[in-house]
């Protein structure tokens, strides 16, 4: 658990919270919470979640048990905990149920422990529930200790102890249901006031933030946004309650669900795709579905079944989607519908009437794009997938800002999966402090992005961790100037981007998914600020890049082009390209250095290097520039998570297993000689299954204009199956727009041109063999698909041309002459 957590007093029973770092200096710009609210509350009993102004109505819920899949279930409701008990009260008036929840209630709430973990919102909801079977004088002891708990939590979370992205919103949202389910309590309309902006605006704002795509990871998605130890209740209740209980949540919308998809984001269903995208198809015949990795993923919550599913399937309800209510019937081939491995746990079994999308009809996954982005501006998250089969390659991408403890270092990380892992993300979620989550698991060396080394370099860590160099990123969660855990609202987290504790690391600087004629994904990043850089240095340490931008282009179903530019400081070392894969890869010509060939260090200058995973996907990646570069391999049991000298393996015993993906060996690239002006480094992965042939992929350096003065590069992709593509990129450091360039045919050789890094929204004319033969217009983020059978060669540019430009490009935009062919030579051809 976070050391952050150390700030916090456990409290069980309705104590006065005490927080150990007051907060005062944020408190102070935060309005006095007013004496009325103005929410509508519905009057009624039941109101949270059921019935309400919007819920199910007992009849319904009584109906949806009649269902042919829920009939055994709901006979099997109560006995398990309050809200199971208050559950079945509701579908069978059952005098002995109520009477055992009203039992628990006035034995006193138990408040939680002020950080995250609080059961008072479950007992709010079953209060609601049972309302009828109680005493007034039962009631007003109960909504005092209610309303207790209600006043801690607002302590709590208007100090430091709740980080906004772990913690404060699950603690806001036990506010709000005790908020919603009391009557009479003094404070009420005070709780009420504080529930509209702590768990309404606050703690929803987060999740507006990063579109519902947890920075965290899957598992703290899941263990914040919905508890899996009722009663702890968390957000999904909340806003399930919010939606049934206010009656109107804002100027335009009534319902909760119709803002958030209106006027936030579609942030809540944007939640439910960030699971569906990141499911992963058995690694093998007889496996079962998997989540990819991010964040902190424990061993043994990588499976989307009983902890994810009812929390998708409640979005699924709350928007009649049949696409989301697919996906959590899909897990039934892989687990039972309930059960302890189920796809609901029976502990749940309670919320099944009001959960399942009984009345929602099934949809495809295929009808959902192939690529989607999360939070451009901010966290910055992509998947890519190159069809929704479970043969499908799926890519997955980060460049964004730094939230919170259990997110890594791992700005410009790519994954590729199909058929099981082949770039992964590494190592296992050890304990904090341990030497393999200090020195490997959290940094950016355990990632698919970008190393450079310089002597000397220091890291923030934890705490008595030993001092380790891995070449990565600045480590924002140990910042020892203030308290990076304890931001308390998203104004507050931006008052540290680009200033402050400088929460800043990656930004998508372009973005564009197209599905035809030529389907693919890019991506345009900058990722400078996550290291020590000239933008930014941890004090005290000096910088040792002042660029690093990372593109990928995905072109489905294959191949993946990554092309890297990084401008280096002196006395830093050269760029690295990292790829950490699942088993040894092959490779021709390396020599070994420490170890031996299946357990050690390796080197050579190969071009290619091919991994084969169990399931049978392949990728093998070529470099192609520059061409004198020098491949090192490091791996097995004793090297699998070497750092600064040593195997980081303490804290990871017994971690390593299924469905976990530590990762077995790494492959770094680096530039053979320093280049001047700055590093270009292009790889490119292509994605198949083993046994198929490899494709044909070449770069070329292409002819460019004095007036337009950038170089372009061209990866001329002729792939299995006869298909053909070439890709046209900024071949400058840093990325320049390219406003004319021509290439070379080889004879009439067939397919799209994918051209990226052009001016976004600028008309450009297409010319073969010199001849303007159309225009197209590129897309806002500056790319463009265009389908030419190439002849000597192909060229395009903006017209009218520049003063000073040359004759090739006026020939192109209709002014002057015809020139004399140009020859053009081809570069590191593969």
């Amino acid at each position: 658990m976070d050391a952050v957590k150390g700030l916090c007093t456990l409290l069980v029973g309705c104590v006065v919270m005490v927080v150990a770092v007051s907060g005062a200096a944020h408190s102070a710009q935060r309005e006095e919470a007013v004496e009325q609210s103005d929410l509508v509350v519905f009057a009624g009993h039941p109101r949270l979640i059921v019935a309400g102004y919007r819920g199910p109505t007992i009849e319904d819920l009584q109906t949806t048990c009649r269902a042919a899949q829920m009939r055994g279930e709901c006979e099997r409701i109560g006995g398990r905990h309050i809200l199971d008990n208050a559950m079945a009260y509701l579908l069978t008036g059952d005098a002995a149920r109520a009477s055992a929840v009203r039992q628990a209630l006035m034995a006193g709430v138990r408040c939680g422990d002020g950080y995250e973990a609080t059961p008072a919102g479950g007992y709010a909801i079953a209060y609601d529930w049972v309302w009828d079977s109680l005493t007034e004088a039962d009631r007003q002891h109960i909504e005092a200790n209610l309303a207790q708990c209600g006043k801690n939590i607002v302590t709590a979370l208007h100090g430091n102890s709740a980080h906004l992205w772990h913690g404060f919103t699950s603690q806001a949202a036990a506010l709000a249901l005790i908020a919603l389910a009391i009557d009479e309590h003094p404070e009420r309309d005070v709780l009420r006031a504080e529930a509209r902006q702590l768990f309404r605006q606050d703690a929803l704002e987060a999740y507006e933030t990063v579109g519902g795509a947890w920075p965290e990871g899957y598992n703290y998605e899941r263990s914040h946004f919905f508890s899996g130890d009722p009663p702890y209740q968390y957000v999904i209740d909340a806003l399930r309650a919010w939606n049934t209980a206010v009656e109107r949540d804002s100027e335009g919308h009534a319902s909760v669900y119709e803002t958030i998809a209106a006027e936030e984001g579609d942030w809540l269903r944007g939640l439910a795709l960030h699971v569906v995208y990141g499911t992963l198809s058995p690694a093998q015949d007889g496996g079962k579905l998997t989540l990819m990795r991010g964040g902190d993923l424990p061993t043994g919550q990588a499976y989307p079944n009983k902890q994810y599913r009812p929390f998708v399937d409640a979005i699924a309800r709350a928007y009649d989607d049949g696409v989301l209510a697919s996906w959590g019937r899909r897990l039934e081939r892989d687990w039972p519908f309930v059960g302890g491995s189920g796809t609901y746990h029976p502990i749940h079994r309670y919320a099944l009437p009001y959960t399942l999308p009984v009345g929602t009809s099934s949809a495809p996954l295929d009808r959902l794009p192939l690529g989607r982005i999360w939070s451009r501006r901010e966290l910055g998250y992509v998947v890519s997938r190159s069809d929704w089969s479970d043969d499908g390659t799926v890519i997955a991408y980060r460049a964004g800002k730094w939230f919170t403890g259990h997110q890594h270092m791992d700005q410009g990380h790519i994954d590729v999966w199909r058929r099981g892992p082949l770039a992964v993300d590494a190592g296992v979620y050890a304990g904090w402090g341990s030497d393999h989550r200090e020195s490997y698991y959290m940094r950016a060396v355990a990632h698919n992005t970008i190393l450079v080394h310089r002597d000397g370099e220091t890291f923030e860590g934890h705490r008595g961790a030993p001092e380790v160099n891995d070449d990565g990123q600045r480590i924002h969660t140990y910042n020892r100037r203030g308290c990076a855990q304890c931001m308390q609202s998203v104004a507050e987290w931006r008052e540290n981007v680009g200033r402050g504790m400088h929460f800043e690391a990656g930004t998508i600087e372009a973005y564009e998914s197209a599905e035809a004629p030529a389907g693919y994904t890019f991506v345009a990043s900058d990722i400078t600020s996550a290291y020590n850089s000239t933008r930014y240095s941890t004090p005290g340490v000096e910088p040792k890049i002042e660029l690093a931008q990372r593109d990928l282009l995905f072109l489905r179903p294959s191949p993946l082009i990554v092309v890297d530019r990084v401008r280096t400081t002196a006395g830093s070392g050269r760029p690295r390209f990292v790829l950490h894969l699942p088993v040894r890869p092959e490779a021709a010509g390396l020599s070994v250095v420490e170890g031996s060939r299946d357990d050690g260090i390796l080197v050579g200058a190969a071009r290619t290097v091919t991994v084969t995973n169990e399931g049978g996907g392949e990728m093998r990646v070529s470099t192609l520039h520059p061409e004198a570069s020098q491949i090192t391999l490091i791996g097995g049991p004793n090297h699998r998570y070497w750092v600064d000298g040593a195997n980081r393996v303490a804290g990871s015993s017994g971690k390593e297993g299924p469905p976990a993906e530590p990762g077995l060996w790494r492959m770094e690239v680096a530039p053979g000689l320093r280049e001047s002006g700055g590093w270009l480094l292009v790889n490119v992965l292509d994605v198949t299954d083993a046994g198929v042939p490899a494709s044909q992929v070449e770069l070329m350096w292409l002819d460019v204009d004095a007036a337009a003065p950038m170089s372009a590069l061209a990866v001329r992709f002729a792939a299995r199956r006869g298909r053909r593509a070439t890709v046209v990129m900024s071949g400058t450091v840093p990325r320049a727009a390219l406003r004319y360039a021509e290439l070379p045919g080889h004879g009439q050789l067939a397919g799209p041109l994918v051209l990226a890094d052009l001016v976004p929204g600028e008309t450009y004319t297409l010319g073969r063999d010199g001849d303007a033969v159309g225009k197209f217009t590129a897309s806002p983020e500056g790319l463009a698909t265009v389908a030419l059978e190439f002849g000597t060669s192909a060229s395009f540019g903006i017209c009218p041309p520049p003063d000073g430009a040359g004759p090739a490009w006026r020939r192109l935009c209709g002014e002057g002459p015809p020139e004399q062919e140009l020859v053009l030579l081809p570069m590191c051809v593969r």
